[in-house]
Protein backbone atom coordinates (compact mmCIF):
# COMPACT_ATOMS: atom_id res chain seq x y z
CA UNK A 1 0.00 0.00 0.00
CA UNK A 2 0.79 3.53 -0.97
CA UNK A 3 0.08 6.88 0.20
CA UNK A 4 0.50 9.84 -2.00
CA UNK A 5 1.82 12.72 -0.22
CA UNK A 6 1.44 16.75 -1.62
CA UNK A 7 4.96 17.55 -3.21
CA UNK A 8 5.51 19.89 -0.63
CA UNK A 9 5.19 17.69 2.45
CA UNK A 10 7.50 14.73 0.89
CA UNK A 11 10.20 17.89 0.63
CA UNK A 12 9.08 18.37 3.95
CA UNK A 13 10.05 14.87 5.54
CA UNK A 14 13.25 14.62 3.09
CA UNK A 15 14.58 17.72 4.70
CA UNK A 16 13.34 16.90 7.96
CA UNK A 17 14.89 13.34 7.56
CA UNK A 18 18.51 14.49 6.62
CA UNK A 19 18.64 17.03 9.05
CA UNK A 20 18.23 14.41 11.73
CA UNK A 21 20.57 11.90 10.40
CA UNK A 22 23.00 14.62 10.24
CA UNK A 23 22.69 15.71 13.73
CA UNK A 24 22.43 12.48 14.65
CA UNK A 25 26.43 11.85 13.08
CA UNK A 26 27.56 14.92 14.56
CA UNK A 27 26.63 14.22 17.72
CA UNK A 28 27.51 10.70 18.06
CA UNK A 29 30.79 11.28 16.77
CA UNK A 30 31.25 14.62 19.44
CA UNK A 31 29.91 12.66 22.04
CA UNK A 32 32.24 9.20 21.23
CA UNK A 33 35.75 11.47 21.24
CA UNK A 34 34.93 12.80 24.29
CA UNK A 35 33.36 10.76 26.14
CA UNK A 36 36.42 10.83 28.68
CA UNK A 37 37.02 6.75 28.77
CA UNK A 38 40.42 4.82 28.85
CA UNK A 39 41.86 4.69 25.57
CA UNK A 40 38.72 6.24 23.74
CA UNK A 41 40.16 8.43 21.01
CA UNK A 42 43.66 7.93 22.38
CA UNK A 43 44.94 6.13 18.90
CA UNK A 44 43.95 9.31 16.67
CA UNK A 45 46.48 11.79 18.76
CA UNK A 46 48.99 8.81 20.14
CA UNK A 47 52.22 11.03 17.75
CA UNK A 48 51.51 14.02 19.68
CA UNK A 49 50.76 11.92 23.54
CA UNK A 50 54.00 10.80 23.30
CA UNK A 51 55.80 13.89 23.24
CA UNK A 52 53.93 15.27 27.02
CA UNK A 53 55.85 15.24 30.18
CA UNK A 54 54.47 15.92 33.60
CA UNK A 55 54.78 19.39 34.47
CA UNK A 56 56.27 18.97 37.64
CA UNK A 57 58.35 16.27 36.61
CA UNK A 58 59.99 16.75 33.46
CA UNK A 59 61.65 13.22 33.23
CA UNK A 60 57.97 11.39 33.22
CA UNK A 61 56.07 10.61 30.36
CA UNK A 62 52.51 10.83 30.77
CA UNK A 63 51.19 8.89 27.73
CA UNK A 64 51.83 5.21 28.59
CA UNK A 65 50.30 3.66 25.17
CA UNK A 66 46.75 4.36 26.04
CA UNK A 67 45.72 6.76 29.11
CA UNK A 68 45.78 9.73 27.33
CA UNK A 69 42.27 10.90 25.22
CA UNK A 70 39.87 13.58 24.36
CA UNK A 71 37.37 14.32 27.36
CA UNK A 72 34.97 16.77 28.58
CA UNK A 73 36.05 19.23 31.62
CA UNK A 74 34.86 22.30 33.26
CA UNK A 75 36.16 24.45 35.90
CA UNK A 76 34.61 24.93 39.28
CA UNK A 77 33.42 27.69 40.89
CA UNK A 78 36.92 28.18 42.76
CA UNK A 79 38.54 27.84 39.28
CA UNK A 80 39.61 24.07 39.90
CA UNK A 81 39.92 22.08 36.81
CA UNK A 82 37.70 18.84 36.04
CA UNK A 83 38.19 15.96 33.65
CA UNK A 84 35.64 13.46 32.73
CA UNK A 85 37.39 10.22 32.91
CA UNK A 86 34.22 8.16 31.52
CA UNK A 87 32.59 7.66 34.62
CA UNK A 88 33.02 10.21 37.12
CA UNK A 89 34.32 14.03 37.40
CA UNK A 90 38.03 14.23 38.67
CA UNK A 91 39.49 17.18 40.23
CA UNK A 92 42.61 17.91 38.16
CA UNK A 93 45.51 18.82 40.33
CA UNK A 94 48.12 21.80 40.12
CA UNK A 95 50.87 19.25 39.47
CA UNK A 96 49.10 17.83 36.35
CA UNK A 97 48.01 21.07 34.54
CA UNK A 98 49.90 21.54 31.13
CA UNK A 99 49.40 24.98 29.00
CA UNK A 100 45.54 25.21 27.04
CA UNK A 101 44.86 23.19 23.59
CA UNK A 102 47.95 21.52 24.01
CA UNK A 103 46.90 18.61 21.33
CA UNK A 104 45.94 22.15 18.98
CA UNK A 105 42.10 20.48 18.35
CA UNK A 106 40.32 22.51 20.44
CA UNK A 107 39.54 19.95 22.93
CA UNK A 108 40.46 19.36 26.53
CA UNK A 109 42.89 16.19 27.24
CA UNK A 110 43.87 14.31 29.84
CA UNK A 111 46.33 11.32 30.69
CA UNK A 112 44.75 9.49 33.64
CA UNK A 113 44.71 6.02 34.96
CA UNK A 114 42.76 4.28 37.94
CA UNK A 115 41.26 8.31 38.69
CA UNK A 116 45.44 8.89 39.38
CA UNK A 117 45.82 11.94 36.53
CA UNK A 118 49.39 12.34 34.84
CA UNK A 119 48.79 15.15 32.68
CA UNK A 120 45.71 17.52 32.21
CA UNK A 121 45.43 20.17 29.23
CA UNK A 122 42.10 22.10 28.85
CA UNK A 123 40.46 23.23 25.75
CA UNK A 124 41.14 26.90 24.98
CA UNK A 125 39.05 29.04 27.18
CA UNK A 126 35.83 30.11 24.77
CA UNK A 127 35.09 34.03 24.38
Amino acid sequence: MTCALPQGMRVTLVSLFATTLFAGLVIGHEGQSQSGKYGDGHADLHHIYKGWHSPTNPGVDCCNDGDCRPTRAKQDEGGNWLAWNGYKWLRVPPRALMPPDLAGDGRSHICERQEFIYCFTPAQPKM
